[in-house]
């Protein structure tokens, strides 16, 4: 229980329903946190994916333009090709991390019909609307930080994956260098 040190008698310090009031904000607070968190974490997926799939173009730009030159035997168009394919592969495999970050749990906000329920519950049973407040908002947040967690670990393998497609891309562009300059 929190209680607030003032230099008032302590029979005059806590008064219920301020005391519910100000939880009730603090947790509603919380639970909005909470909610713009993932969506900056769905948002960090979709902006690495976008970046990394902006990179296979210009690659496949550089590769395909040797594919033009007389110097460029097949054996090396074979092989600039089958980098393609892996740096696809791999493309697709953060495709698909990134939307299952994106479909991942989402936490509905507090609905209003849920509100009046619980104001009636708690004239019923003569109980403080604001703790009733207090315990749906705390629910919301804790939901909605195990989503965050759930997409922080999810953006975790984007982030691995668009490193080794990066990586795969990068390797694409000098080999498609070095066999033009040979």
């Amino acid at each position: 229980m929190v209680q607030l040190v003032t230099d008032t008698p302590s029979e005059d310090v806590h008064d219920a329903a301020e005391h519910s009031r100000a939880v009730a904000e603090a947790m509603r607070h919380l639970a909005d946190q909470q909610y713009d968190r993932a969506e900056r974490l769905r948002a960090a997926a979709r902006q690495t994916f976008l970046w990394v799939s902006a990179l296979f173009t210009v690659t496949q730009v550089v590769a395909l333009s040797a594919f033009g030159e007389d110097k460029i035997t097949p054996g090396e168009q074979q092989s600039l090709m089958w980098i393609a394919i892996v740096g696809a592969s791999f493309l697709l495999v953060t495709l698909l991390l990134t939307i299952g970050t994106d479909r991942l749990r989402k936490v509905a906000d507090i609905a209003p019909d849920d509100l009046v329920r619980a104001a009636d519950d708690a004239v019923e049973s003569g109980d403080h609307f604001g703790d009733a407040l207090v315990a749906m908002y705390h629910l919301t947040a804790t939901r909605r930080a195990e989503a965050v967690k759930e997409r922080r670990e999810w953006l975790y393998s984007v982030t691995v994956f668009a490193a080794i497609t990066v990586t795969v891309l990068v390797g694409e562009i000098v080999y498609a260098l070095i066999i033009r300059l040979h």
